[in-house]
This record gives structure tokens, sequence and C-alpha cells, in this order.
């Protein structure tokens, strides 16, 4: 029925009338006559005659009202850059589709404590030599009488500013304990202390033991240690198992009381450019210390260095594997750590010796292991498997 007839809304588009292009003046260079405000179907037609080749020539540019009108509809803010060409809107470029741009992969959050596990160790050397000894495994109380000692030396130099009467401090240091418990790393990092206390003008390390202070003929003694003080001057002498040079060998005591002496006069003439740190077991430093008035009144200050726990001693092994770039299976792991476990109960603990010697061996029988198998991936460079971790007794203590 007619009543019911819906109307083409289509038809009835098209049967309207466009308007027609507004005729440009070029010599005015001004619209002749305004246009009259278009459906949005006539904008669109009027739009399209505006982007067609030559359009620009026979219609002049395009209106602002139509311009922006284009630009809705184009649905961005600014318009599209035409064809340098043609001019033509409809450039096939335009209709290339782009690849989509993949999502930014934001980095896991993990918590503070994850996050200062996974930081390597500090590269020895570099950086704050206070916060590198915060940073070694366990040595709670060697760190604490460590910086109470520079607490003393800093009320030395301020009350030595104000003018007060100067406190007679002595820097030289006796370190005891058994072999491993890092002695000469902790010598090495106080050596930086003191050099950027204005203590030392270089604060480096010279190592030595007994062959390297005592000769094997009369008169060669005395030449040798001042060699020696000569190269840590301004530095750190340390001297490894000190109490050696007052033991008696083969029957007479080897030129050690020569030794002792020298390197007492030259302590005294390299008062303020050199410190001595002696280090051994703390029974035998002990006696050595007391036997010798000289050595008494010099080395006051005794630091103990203890035993490693097997959780700190397995703490070294893994700050060990992460600077190497290696991992430990699971397996591994408990193996190594019934391994610490034995270490810390031996009779003569390696302590951390013990453990650079564990890691070497297990690296060697990795290689051994890879090398028989003959393919292998990036991974397995860096795996270490339980078979590869040895016994206690495969181990150089």
């Amino acid at each position: 029925p007619p009543q019911l007839a819906r109307p083409n809304l289509i038809e009835t588009a098209l049967r309207e009338k466009p308007p027609q292009p507004v005729p440009f003046d070029w010599a005015k260079s001004v619209l002749t006559k305004p246009a009259p405000p278009p459906g949005r179907l006539a904008q669109l037609t009027e739009m399209m005659k505006y982007d067609e080749p030559g359009g620009l020539l026979k219609y002049g540019p395009m209106p602002p009202e139509l311009q922006k009108f284009k630009e809705e509809f184009l649905g961005h803010s600014s318009a599209p850059k035409e064809s340098a060409r043609t001019g033509n809107m409809f450039d096939d470029t335009k209709n290339v589709r782009k690849p989509p741009v993949p999502p930014v992969r934001q980095k896991p959050r993990l918590p503070a404590e994850i996050l200062e596990m996974l930081k390597p160790p500090p590269v020895p050397g570099e950086g704050d030599p206070i916060d590198e000894l915060d940073a070694m495994v366990g040595l709670g109380s060697v760190k604490d009488q460590v910086k109470k000692t520079l607490s003393l030396i800093k009320l030395g130099k301020a009350r030595d500013a104000a003018g007060l009467p100067r406190l007679e401090l002595t820097h030289h240091l006796v370190f005891t304990g058994n072999p491993g418990t890092g002695k000469t790393t902790v010598a090495r990092i106080i050596g930086r202390i003191y050099r950027n206390m204005g203590l030392l003008k270089s604060g480096h390390l010279v190592e030595v033991d007994r062959g390297d202070l005592i000769a094997s003929y009369t008169g060669q003694t005395a030449p040798l240690v001042k060699e020696v003080v000569e190269r840590a001057t301004d530095g750190v002498l340390f001297i490894d198992e000190a109490y050696s040079l007052a033991q008696a060998r083969d029957g007479h005591d080897n030129y050690g009381a020569e030794a002792i002496a020298t390197l007492l006069k030259l302590m005294e003439d390299r008062r303020g450019r050199l410190v001595v740190i002696a280090a051994g077991y703390r029974a035998e430093m002990a006696t050595f210390i007391n036997s010798n008035p000289g050595l008494a009144s010099r080395f006051k200050t005794f630091i103990d260095f203890p035993d490693y726990t097997s959780e700190e001693l397995m703490e070294i092994l893994l700050n060990i594997c992460t600077a190497a770039g290696c991992q430990m299976s699971m397996d591994a792991m408990r193996k190594a750590a019934e391994v610490m476990m034995k270490i810390y109960h031996a009779q003569n603990p390696g302590n951390g010796r013990a453990v650079r010697n564990l890691f070497e061996e297990c690296v060697t029988r990795q290689a051994l292991r890879l090398d028989e198998r003959g393919q292998y991936g990036a991974v397995d460079l860096t795996m270490i498997e339980a078979g590869d971790v040895p016994k206690l007794e495969e181990i150089r203590m």
C-alpha cells in the first residue's frame, strides 16, 4: 500500500541536486559568491570535485569550511599529504596498510630483595671502597672493627684541624684467622680507604711472606727488607704468616730477627707513608706480637676474621658463578650445598679459597662433559650440572 511504502533514501539523496562549484576569480583572489551550507552528501561530492586532477586550477583553493569537513571526514586533525604528482586524495599510496606496531614489553617488576640478589658483584678497585667492604659476604665483626678504626682516624684528623693535642695513633693492623677468610681482600680495600682519607698517597698493596723478607745468606736480609719496603712506600705492606719471621728453622732463626729489626726501623723512618698489616693464625700472631716490644708498640689493633658459615660459603659460590656468567642446576646446587657443609665442619676449613677451587673444578668437569658430548648449545656453556660438582676429597683445600 502507498501509506506503508518506505522512502528510498539513496534515490532521494541522488535526486538532490548538488550545488554548483563556486567560480574563482583569479584577478581578485577571492570567492565571487559565498557557498551555501550544503548537506553531508553534497559536501562529500563538493570535496571530491576539488580533489580530482586539475581541481585546483579549475575551482581554486578549497573553502575553509569544506577543508574542515574533509579533515573530519578523513578522521584526523590535519589534512593528508596529497600526491606530489597528481594532487589526488585517492592516491594508492595512502591505501597501503601499515604493519601493526608491536606492543612495548614492560619489564617485570621484582621485589627489591630479588633485584639486590641479581645485581652483579662489584668490580674490585672501582667505586667506593666502603661499599665494596659492605658488599663482601659475611665478616660482620670485621666490618664493624674496620669502621671503628676509620672513625678513630677521622677523630684524630679533626682534632689536628682544631689545634687540639695530637693523638698518637698507629695505623698498622694485625689480621688473625684461618686462610681463605678474606684478609688479603680487606687489606687491599683498607689501602684504598686510607688513600681516600689522605693517610696514604697511593694506597696500593704489596703482599709478601717470609720468603720475600729473609735471605739465605748473611748480609742479604736487610737489603731484601729495604727493597720490599721501598715498593710498599705510600701504600700497604701485607705480610702473610708474619709469625714465621720469628720461628726458628733448622735449629737457628735464619736471620728472622734481622728482618724484624730492619722492618721496625723502616716503619719508623716511613711514618705516615707506610702501613703494615701482619696476618696469620690467631695464637701464633699473638705470640709473635708479644715477643718483641717494638712490635707490640706498633701493632695495637687486632681484627679477627671468623670462618665462613656453610650458608656464606654457598653465597660466595653463587657470586663467583654470576661473575663468570654461569648458573647451577637445582641438583648441582643441592650437591654443592652438601659440600659446603662438609667444608665448614672440616678440621682445617678451606673457606673462600676452597670455594674458588671448587668452582674451578666444576668448570673443568663441565668442559670435559661438553667435549665428550660433541654438540651443545649456548645454555650448555653456562649450565653447571650435578655431575660437574666434585666431592670434598677432590677439592684442593
